[in-house]
């Protein structure tokens, strides 16, 4: 962790930055790009759709077993609000519309994506992940 004690406005852009990497990421299917951006070690958390991820293993493995069977993933954000906890941590809350299909199948999902960040020596990495959508009736 990184003592700096960071202005608000240095940690919001510097966030906004990371989460244009993870779309950006996502939308490449690469988990060498992907990869950079979660913290490493146990503490890290990916929660999907009532499904737990947790320690960079099996993040890890969640990953790429998404990205390989994937033939393409769009994603946009919107409405991105970044909350500075500190000048080392914060708080990402962004609308999520994402489309990923393997070829025959498109599964398609609009819902609210949750990171939690802290700022390593680089940039920031996010430590806890969780996306949903409301259930279709």
């Amino acid at each position: 962790m990184v003592e700096e004690n960071l202005a608000p406005a240095v940690v919001v852009s510097g966030v906004k930055r990371t989460l244009e990497q993870y779309r950006q990421a996502y939308e490449v299917r690469s988990l060498e790009a992907l990869a950079p951006l979660y913290a490493k070690g146990g503490g890290i958390a990916i929660t999907h759709q009532g499904k737990s991820y947790r320690g960079m293993a099996s993040v890890a493995e969640y990953l790429n077993k998404l990205l390989r069977k994937s033939e393409y993933i769009r994603m946009s954000l919107s409405n991105i609000e970044v909350i500075a906890l500190s000048g080392s941590s914060a708080v990402a809350i962004a609308n999520i519309n994402r489309a990923i299909g393997d070829g025959v199948t498109t599964v398609e999902a609009t819902g609210v994506l949750t990171l939690a960040l802290e700022r390593s020596k680089k940039h920031w990495v996010i430590v806890s992940e969780h996306f949903s959508y409301p259930p279709r009736h």
